[in-house]
């Protein structure tokens, strides 16, 4: 529901802010990230990781209270006194103290957010799904109103974005402090928290090290090349990003838990190769339509400032193929937890990105931002290639990929030539030329006759329980 309705918002904070804005609203918002990860210590999944260790009612609200006032009380001190330097971070970030007061809305909004955030946990593990989504989509209804209202009808740029979060956060919490109180009571438990924080702290590094890796280029290019060329890249990176959001995410919360279920089962590795296979077709598949629709796109949905963003959107979106390669690569090592050989990549990859971003960035701008990316992210999947493969060989269709990387790279060129001077018809002709990619696999028999056959019954399946429904 977040993806969705960030990218509804896009078009809005398009119109309405210039790339120096929208460069400045993001950076702030990787500040943030930056300071979540370090005061969250992992607190919502410590909560996963400790609420099922006793089956004892009261034990398990006592873990939940802990966690809920113990992170929550620390992390609101913290950010409170971070507050008071929001003029010098300002000064640090954006060379001028002017951004202080977003700052300092961003903070509170973000002290809010912790709580809900292990509340949210709290449902998850109480299996509230319902509760859980009805309060979510209020939340982005009422995001998603105020947005509207404070920059469409008062004209508050990023002001009106932050101001936004911190009232809805605050009206959450209006809900979820007594709910939390009803359900798990004033407690909490010294030796406890001291667990899970010993438990969380490993976490930081690593998410820290992943975290350089996905936003640090952001501010070297507003060092090195100032806000324009950082909202521009921000842009490009935001539709990069969205093969992960449709594809690699969604199917990621699918397959991570059926793997581990099936890990070392006989005949598991056919299955396994096969399904990467299928992932990587549809990962290129969506990949190819984004990249050659992109410039018509943005000439639709943005001000004409913003269109020089498409040039670089093609080399991100490949950045984030390769890298959701990790949810196959990583199988044996979450099996036989050996989770320090991903700290260990993440600070490879990381220290590698930081250089990179050094060096390319202050000569290339955004297009150095863009190749470090591909370039970090190759390299981390590469070794996880290996270490994975070390703990127990990872099978692969090598043919297969290949035709699928060859071909829907040869398709690119010829469809981005095409052009007819109207958006509108450009991006549904390209689109649709996107769509030859799998009607030109199946004419070079690149699926089996199984594959064709089971295709057809899943597509008779899901039309079926379609129809079924529609009719009731």
């Amino acid at each position: 529901l977040n993806r969705v309705v960030s990218f509804v918002l896009l078009p809005l904070y398009l119109s309405y802010l210039t790339p120096e804005n929208y460069a400045v609203m993001d950076l702030l918002y990787f500040t943030l990230a930056f300071l979540s990860i370090v005061l969250e210590v992992g607190a919502t999944t410590v909560i996963g990781r400790f609420y099922y260790d006793s089956e004892d009612k009261n034990i398990q609200n006592e873990i939940v209270a802990t966690a809920f006032y113990g992170f929550g009380l620390i992390s609101t001190v913290v950010i409170l006194i971070t507050s008071f330097f929001s003029n010098q971070l300002s000064e640090l970030i954006f060379k001028t103290a002017e951004h202080g007061n977003l700052f300092e809305l961003a903070f509170y909004g973000l002290a809010l957010d912790l709580f809900i955030n292990i509340a949210f946990s709290y449902y998850r593990v109480q299996h509230k799904s319902l509760s859980l989504l009805i309060i979510s989509v209020l939340r982005l209804v009422g995001q998603l109103s105020l947005n509207i209202l404070f920059i469409v009808y008062y004209d508050m740029g990023i002001k009106g974005i932050l101001l936004s979060t911190l009232i809805i956060n605050g009206a959450m919490m209006l809900y979820i402090f007594p709910t939390m109180i009803r359900d798990v009571g004033f407690r909490f438990s010294y030796s406890k928290f001291k667990d899970m924080v010993l438990f969380g702290l490993p976490l930081v590094p690593s998410n820290f090290m992943a975290y350089i890796v996905n936003v640090s280029d952001r501010f070297f290019l507003n060092s090195f090349a100032g806000l324009t060329q950082t909202g521009l890249y921000t842009l490009a990176y935001r539709f990069g990003v969205l093969i992960h959001e449709l594809i690699s995410s969604p199917f990621a919360q699918i397959w991570t838990p059926r793997r581990m279920e099936m890990f070392n089962k006989e005949g598991t590795d056919d299955v396994f190769k096969k399904i990467f296979t299928y992932f990587t077709f549809f990962m290129l598949f969506v990949g190819l339509g984004i990249s050659v629709s992109i410039k018509h796109l943005l000439q639709i949905m943005a001000d004409e400032s913003y269109l020089s963003a498409y040039k670089i959107v093609p080399l991100l979106v490949l950045a984030q193929i390769i890298v959701s390669f990790h949810l196959h690569f990583n199988v044996s090592i979450l099996f036989k937890k050996k989770t320090k050989y991903i700290m260990y990549i993440n600070i490879i990859s990381a220290s590698i990105n930081l250089i990179l971003n050094y060096v390319l960035i202050s000569r290339y701008g955004m297009w150095g931002a863009a190749w470090s990316t591909l370039i970090s992210f190759l390299i981390k999947i590469i070794l996880t290639y290996f270490a994975g493969n070390s703990l127990q060989k990872i099978q692969l269709e090598w043919g297969r990929l290949s035709i699928l990387f060859i071909l829907s790279t040869a398709l690119y060129y010829p469809i981005m030539f095409v052009e007819f001077g109207e958006p509108y018809l450009d991006f549904f002709v390209k689109i649709a030329l996107a769509f030859s990619f799998p009607l030109i696999l199946i004419l070079f028999r690149f699926f089996t006759v199984d594959e064709i056959a089971k295709g057809k019954e899943l597509i008779g399946l899901t039309y079926r329980k379609f129809l079924n429904k529609f009719t009731k």
